[in-house]
């Protein structure tokens, strides 16, 4: 993930990259974070399940109904995702897998 941060387009030099905007507020910041841990929470989980689909840790994420930060619901709202849709696709899945 690193990589996806630091990398420079194909064609430009590390010189030509633009430095950061110094007029991007702390708040903001806070707020790119908050997504890039979202992200990384929900594929983590995705991949439990995909590796182990009795993996309850991650299973007990995707039922719960707490709406705190980084939970699923929270996740699903930053990402506009439909919470029963994921559910009933993670519920087919675990059925297919044997």
């Amino acid at each position: 993930m690193l990589q996806l941060f630091s990398s420079v387009p194909e064609g430009q030099s590390k010189a030509d990259k633009a430095a950061p905007d110094p007029h991007t507020s702390f708040r903001d910041l806070q707020g790119q974070d908050v997504v890039l841990f979202a992200n990384t929470i929900y594929e983590s989980n995705f991949a439990k399940v995909a590796a182990d689909p009795t993996d309850a840790e991650a299973l007990a994420w995707f039922a719960s109904d707490e709406r705190e930060q980084l939970s699923f619901l929270h996740c699903c709202e930053i990402f506009n995702i439909d919470p029963d849709a994921v559910r009933a696709s993670l519920h087919t899945f675990r059925r297919k897998t044997p």
